[in-house]
């Protein structure tokens, strides 16, 4: 929608309560003047269906009472409501009566009318504009199920490696990703353990065999995110697909799997750095999708996630006050324990991933300057001066992590290769 909206206006409901516009900034609107004794009336029906079809994907439908059609609705604002309520059930947001032509038309319909650019995001128009929005609810169910898919074009698995998922106001779509990086897992170092157990249970999953969803958590820059595009490099003329959801977009994850269910290729649903915080729901979606849901999941998706929590979720001191005690001494954990450690719980496959001793980290710093030194076409050796610069690099940045290492190589092999230019 255009920022022109006057989301700064407010405009009274049907039982007199002030509404701000800024409550509906980000959705898709559908404004219809309405009348409760118009040859259109039993249309209220219809735009109930389509709110509630389409709220939860971000629809907004805002009924305005008006009387200045062949004086259809006459009636003050008590009897509408109880017409609408008890006639159609409506559940989306009535306002007071307002005008919307001539010299007394509400400022909002004043606005709309002299912006069409507006559509259709939000449905305007002249006098029969308006009716023919309340009354041809084909055409507008039509636009609105076009508006939620037509983001996504040209997703060919055939030719693409990898996609992301992005909600939009209408619901989700795929977007191609652009450039992938050529990591492999031969770059991967001072992980083995972690990489072999991954690996194994993506080999079974490309292969067609039973597999877990994978949950790979600890230190950060530890190779988790690293390992997953590994794999995806190294698996992907196999068949092997990557969907990347980001937290804010979970609620969509069952849409995605729908949208995945047909495709030939095995995918996996990648969620990186992957938390929540105490008040978010969204989790929940998570869970359902992992284990819980009466639904079968499609046999060709499974999800990895990357944290640095081990249970996703933060915990608290005052968690363990809830926890009891049996006669015989056996601790139990409260429910607010529970409920957290039950969505990590969910991933058939935990991987830790500790931070790299000093040796690892100089073996993996080693390694990134070599790559990076034939990549530039330089001589770099990664002889004492280079070990301890990477080792004041790390200091510095409080970490020995693969991640570290890559980016104190960059900055060294490229310092090198500048001086050496001259």
């Amino acid at each position: 929608m255009s920022d022109g909206f006057p989301y700064e206006m407010e405009i009274g409901t049907l039982d007199g309560t002030p509404q701000a516009l800024e409550d509906y900034r980000g959705k898709v609107l559908l404004v219809v003047n309405t009348a409760s004794k118009c040859g259109f009336t039993p249309q209220f029906e219809g735009l109930e269906q389509l709110y509630r079809e389409y709220h939860d994907q971000g629809l907004e439908i805002l009924g305005f009472p008006c009387n200045q059609f062949g004086n259809q609705d006459p009636g003050d604002a008590a009897e509408i409501r109880d017409f609408c309520s008890t006639r159609f059930d409506v559940s989306f947001p009535m306002f007071e009566k307002v005008e919307v032509n001539g010299a007394g038309a509400h400022p909002l319909f004043q606005l709309l009318k002299r912006a069409q650019r507006w559509r259709p995001d939000v449905t305007i128009g002249d006098d029969a504009a308006l009716v023919r929005a309340a009354h041809d609810l084909s055409d507008v169910a039509a636009r609105l199920r076009g508006a939620a898919g037509a983001a996504e074009v040209d997703i060919d698995f055939a030719t693409l490696r990898a996609a992301s998922w992005r909600e939009g106001p209408l619901g989700g779509h795929l977007m191609a990703r652009g450039h992938l990086d050529g990591l492999g897992l031969d770059d991967l170092i001072g992980i083995d353990r972690q990489k072999e157990r991954v690996a194994a249970n993506t080999r079974q999953f490309v292969a067609g065999l039973p597999a877990n969803n994978a949950l790979l958590w600890g230190a950060r820059g530890t190779g988790k995110s690293s390992l997953v595009h590994g794999l995806l490099n190294a698996h992907a003329d196999a068949g092997l697909r990557l969907v990347e959801v980001e937290r804010t977009a979970l609620r969509g994850l069952p849409q995605v799997i729908d949208r995945l269910a047909g495709e030939p290729w095995r995918f996996i649903v990648f969620c990186d750095d992957l938390s929540f915080e105490a008040d978010d729901p969204s989790y929940k979606v998570l869970k359902s999708v992992l284990d819980g849901s009466v639904f079968a999941t499609t046999d060709n998706v499974l999800i990895y996630a990357t944290s640095n929590r081990r249970h996703l979720m933060p915990e608290f001191q005052r968690e363990n006050l809830e926890a009891t005690h049996s006669v015989d001494g056996e601790v139990h954990p409260g429910e607010t324990t529970e409920e957290k450690v039950s969505l990590s719980d969910r991933f058939g496959l935990w991987v830790s991933f500790q931070p790299f001793p000093q040796p690892r980290y100089l073996e993996v710093a080693a390694h990134w300057v070599r790559d990076l030194a034939a990549r530039a076409g330089v001589e770099v050796p990664f002889d004492d001066e280079a070990r301890s610069e990477a080792l004041r690099w790390a200091l510095g940045r409080g970490s020995r992590s693969g991640r570290t290492a890559n980016h104190f190589a960059r900055h060294w092999v490229g310092r090198q290769a500048l001086s050496q230019r001259g």
